[in-house]
């Protein structure tokens, strides 16, 4: 090797780390690089006689709430999605009930933050159902989508701080954008809180569905989060008008009608109005006014969700 040659090695190296670190930045700059997921707009109908279904917490009406009975209902039902109350055990498995304590809906007593899945797996979840769902067990939410996967979509009520692991869960069942809507608190109506950023940091592509009342909020909502999938809409707030705004932007429209807003009259508001999707438990009253389009059927008596609140921490939906 020449004297001229040896001495460019050093340069030469020099430009390798150069572009090396060059290389470096561009791939970072790439990776930060916002993903912005594209919408059509959304055809509105009215009616929306395809209008979608949520089965509240599973089908509560027919089996113990937030249990795989429920899910499977709810897919024999033909609800389009089951709803998924998720927390976490104190050692960290995501699991799904609604309340924080175990009190209401099973035999034990107890902060499940303060206990164990193995714990959790000894009590009873359906006894005070009725006898048919005696030794129901609350499920892991592993255990949920199992029995949901290519039957029925998610809608995820976060219900506190959202984890990597409920993420991993949905990825590896195959629940994407197309079969997942997320919520966060009581379907978002409790103010301002941290869950949509922190589930946005974790899926920057996740499919919010934050509740509005205004086309105002609409835009703010796009605006923080671009990648939202829908809007939720207050049954009272539901018009055409914030309808129309929402789908020209490509969102999804969903409400809800649960208690004493589960009955006829609200079924026709939301189909009449071009609602996408809403949340209920009586199912066999909707199939009813959707076949006969009757308005006189008295109002459904209100579920034991409703009126034993006793021990219930009430968090919502």
């Amino acid at each position: 090797m020449s004297k001229s040659n040896r001495l460019s090695l050093p340069a030469i190296f020099a430009v390798a780390l150069i572009a090396v670190a060059v290389m470096a930045i561009i791939a970072s700059l790439t990776l930060r690089k916002p993903v912005i997921v594209e919408r059509s707009p959304i055809e509105t109908r009215r009616p929306n006689l395809e209008i979608m279904t949520i089965a509240h917490r599973g089908a509560l009406q027919f089996a113990p709430e937030n249990t795989l009975p429920a899910i499977e209902k709810a897919i024999e039902l033909g609800f389009d999605y089951v709803e998924l109350d998720i927390k976490y055990t104190g050692d960290d498995i995501p699991i799904v009930i609604h309340d924080q304590w175990v009190d209401r809906t099973t035999d034990g007593v107890g902060d499940i933050g303060e206990m164990t899945l193995e714990q959790i797996k000894a009590l009873d979840a359906g006894s005070w159902f009725g006898p048919a769902f005696a030794g129901a067990k609350i499920p892991t939410l592993e255990e949920a989508l199992q029995t949901a996967q290519g039957k029925i979509c998610v809608f995820w009520d976060t219900k506190g701080f959202p984890r990597k692991s409920v993420i991993d869960l949905f990825k590896k069942y195959g629940f994407d954008r197309e079969c997942l809507l997320i919520s966060f608190g009581g379907l978002g109506m409790g103010g301002k809180n941290d869950a949509p950023d922190r589930i946005v940091k974790l899926l920057p592509t996740a499919p919010l569905a934050p509740a509005v009342r205004t086309i105002e909020e609409i835009t703010e909502k796009l605006a923080e989060y671009p990648n939202i999938r829908g809007i939720w809409i207050p049954i009272t707030r539901v018009t055409p008008e914030l309808v129309d705004f929402a789908h020209a932007r490509g969102l999804l429209v969903g409400s809800t009608a649960l208690a004493q807003r589960d009955h006829h009259h609200n079924y026709k508001k939301l189909v009449d109005n071009g609602v996408d999707i809403f949340m209920l438990d009586h199912i066999d009253g909707f199939y009813n006014y959707m076949e006969t389009g009757d308005l006189d059927s008295p109002a459904p008596d209100l579920l034991p969700v409703y009126t034993d609140k006793s021990k219930d921490d009430d968090e919502g939906p």
